[in-house]
Parts: structure tokens; C-alpha cells; sequence
């Protein structure tokens, strides 16, 4: 005889899984909104020989070949966290740029003015105005 209050296995996994489900999909829309979108696309710090950052307010140009500056410089992203969904068309210069060289000819370039990050062709308004030029002047400068 079966007892009627015993619940199937497939209710049990049903109620278990949907709010599961239900939760990771609300953090994957909400998160970005609520703490930025990171910079992805970024090479690893194995993969390049040297770093070259150069302050465009003060003209000065500093190159890095050493493992402990190129992490320094990978690092640099975390603190160039843009709006979602918010591209600029500003006039706004870079005052700090970044250029990871993967080899002696290619290399990619992360910029950041006090509001706007410059990264593959896009311009974004930062999450975190200032923090990206303040904190690279007081590492590298």
C-alpha cells in the first residue's frame, strides 16, 4: 500500500533545483549591475615579456620586464570596472595607458582617464571613477 503523503522523487528534485536555479540566475543579472563588468580578454601574466605604462599628463614612460611588475600591471584590471551598458563617446583623454606586450611586436593597451576606461576599441564609463589613475601612479610612478 502506498502512503499518500510520500512525495515522488520528481517533486523533490523540482523543489530543490527551482529556487537553486531561480538564484543563480537573479545574481548573474544583478551583480553586474550592482558591482561593474570586469575587463575580460586580458593575456596572462606568463605570456608577456614586458610591460609599458606610460602617465600622459606628466609625459613619463616606465618598462617593466620583471614577473612581480607584469603581475602588478595584469592586476591593474580589477580597478578598471566599468557600467554595464554604458558606452561614451566623451572627449575625455587617457591619462594613464597600459601596453602588455605578448611579444616584441604585439601587444594589447588597457587606458583609463578619471571616468572613462578605454579597452579593445571601447570606450566605458568606470564604476569606480579615479581609483584606476590614482592607484597606478602610486605603484609604478
Amino acid at each position: 500500500m502506498k502512503n499518500e503523503n510520500q512525495m515522488k522523487i520528481r517533486e523533490l528534485l523540482l523543489r530543490i533545483i527551482s529556487p537553486l536555479i531561480f538564484l543563480l540566475i537573479g545574481t548573474c543579472i544583478i551583480f553586474p549591475f550592482a558591482k561593474g563588468v570586469p575587463i575580460f580578454g586580458m593575456p596572462e601574466p606568463e605570456d608577456i615579456i614586458k610591460v609599458e605604462i606610460t602617465d600622459h599628463r606628466s609625459g613619463e614612460t616606465v618598462v617593466y620586464t620583471d614577473a612581480e611588475n607584469i603581475q602588478l600591471a595584469v592586476n591593474m584590471k580589477n580597478f578598471a570596472i566599468y557600467k554595464v551598458n554604458n558606452s561614451v563617446t566623451g572627449d575625455e583623454s587617457a591619462d594613464i595607458s597600459i601596453k602588455y606586450f605578448v611579444n616584441d611586436d604585439l601587444y594589447t593597451e588597457l587606458s583609463a582617464g578619471e571616468t572613462t576606461v578605454y579597452w579593445k576599441g571601447k570606450t566605458r564609463n568606470l564604476k569606480n571613477e579615479g581609483w584606476f589613475v590614482k592607484l597606478a601612479e602610486a605603484v609604478f610612478f
